[in-house]
């Protein structure tokens, strides 16, 4: 196998320990019968392996960050307009409102190529990538590691060449400190602290990325940032009044910190964007993003408190039964909530292993997290689940909407919100809320103290 792959030894032997585990091969190596399916591609599970590439950092030296921080599938490209110097200035997308960023070219007399990292390094980075965002990087030390789903890795040679890592700088249009200056990730063009960190610590060594941070940190004065600073507090204290208004004085409590300050966020984005009009739809895309997150929250909190069963969580992590124990398992929730079998696409299409995931809180990603809540509203009568779909029958069909409004934004379309979809996904968002939260049915099992 290393010999046709061109891969290390013991990366193969970790690759067809994976194959054992997921029940494709048996201990001498040949196909099961789900093996065979999945070479003949009549397995949905052939959709999960995946191509990724791993960049190294040739500055990181022997320590566990010398692998880029995350697998990546695609790459990602920046586009590029001139400034009457001549100076090159980046823009992650041709939006108008798309904020400028300046490229950091980072000099160095002498790097030396990196070596192989190893195979532990590789399944480490996939399950770190796979693992990403779990709350506090605590995970249930009783549950297996999850899988990491990677069907080949690419390298550019036995070697790798040195990858040079190139990061985007540029002050954000809220910033209140000229300390506020972001990094973005080259890759999946967000905001990366780990980044951020690694180019404070070059500032010393390197004189020209020292004048570049200079330069972005300038472009706020004192006064400005005193008007900034001002001008964030009032709007903020304008959305805490919006959001006390449609909530009540409840969502002060200490246990819903988190939505508050995610609502407050919203609030603000959706007040600036409607300022900008036309222009504003990267605030409402922002303002989208924090809603799922909202919705993330509100539906963990209802997991946690209404837990999945074991044994439907071990048969939806089985290879060879989580499809039809998935199926049997949405259609008896469809009968006891009485919604007739419409169950959106978007949510029959999740696979039981990221349903189990989610249930466990391995996974956090929106829609596999309300297929673990509904298949538990078929467990527990009380689940206030039941009751809210009662009184809005397009609930799933509106919630599944928010996560393809997201996705559309930050993936597959890059399509900004019009106002009306920005307006209609909080309203949903406040609703669930006050519904999920805020009820009687909800307040014996915890989820709520009244104030």
């Amino acid at each position: 196998m290393a010999r046709l792959t061109r891969l290390h030894r013991d990366l193969c032997n970790q690759i067809l320990l994976m194959l054992q585990q997921q029940r494709l091969v048996d201990q001498r190596g040949n196909l099961t019968k789900t093996g065979r399916a999945m070479v003949a591609g009549e397995s949905t599970d052939a959709s999960q392996t995946r191509l990724v590439h791993i960049f190294q950092d040739p500055f990181g030296g022997p320590s566990t960050h010398r692998l880029w921080p995350a697998l990546v599938e695609t790459l990602g490209y920046a586009h590029v307009d001139y400034r009457s110097g001549g100076r090159p200035r980046l823009r992650l997308d041709n939006r108008r409102d798309s904020p400028p960023v300046e490229p950091v070219v980072v000099q160095a007399r002498r790097v030396d190529s990196p070596s192989r990292p190893s195979p532990g390094d590789v399944i480490a980075a996939a399950r770190a990538t796979a693992t990403a965002g779990e709350p506090d990087g605590v995970r249930d030390e009783a549950s297996p590691p999850p899988a990491a789903q990677v069907s080949r890795v690419s390298f550019i040679a036995e070697r790798p060449d040195p990858v040079l890592l190139a990061g985007y700088l540029y002050l954000p249009d809220d910033a209140v400190t000229s300390a506020d200056w972001e990094v973005l990730d080259p890759f999946t063009g967000w905001p990366n602290a780990w980044l951020k960190e690694r180019v404070r610590a070059r500032l010393a060594e390197d004189d020209s990325l020292a004048a570049l941070v200079a330069g972005i940190e300038g472009q706020l004065t004192a006064d400005d940032a005193e008007k900034r600073r001002a001008e964030y507090t009032r709007r903020r204290a304008e959305a805490a009044v919006r959001i006390e208004r449609r909530l009540g004085a409840r969502i002060h409590d200490p246990d819903h910190r988190k939505i508050l300050q995610l609502l407050t966020e919203v609030e603000a984005d959706l007040a600036e964007a409607r300022l900008l009009a036309e222009v504003g739809g990267r605030y409402r895309q922002t303002a989208v993003n924090n809603l799922g997150k909202v919705l993330e929250n509100v539906f963990t909190t209802v997991r946690d408190a209404y837990p999945l069963s074991e044994s439907l969580l071990r048969q939806l992590r089985d290879a060879t039964l989580r499809s039809k124990a998935l199926t049997a398992a949405l259609d008896r929730a469809c009968e006891l909530l009485e919604i007739g079998g419409q169950i959106p696409d978007g949510m029959r299409k999740q696979d039981g292993d990221q349903v189990a995931r989610a249930a466990r809180g391995h996974l956090p990603s929106l829609r596999p997290l309300l297929v673990a809540v509904l298949l538990a509203s078929a467990e527990h009568p009380d689940h206030p689940l039941r009751s809210s779909i009662r009184h809005r029958t397009d609930l799933l069909d509106r919630l599944n909407g928010t996560t393809q409004l997201r996705n559309q934004g930050s993936h597959s379309e890059d399509r900004e919100p019009t106002a009306h979809e920005a307006d209609d996904v909080l309203d949903l968002t406040y609703w669930t809320v006050s519904h999920f939260l805020f009820q009687q049915t909800t307040a014996s099992r915890g989820l709520d103290v009244s104030t």
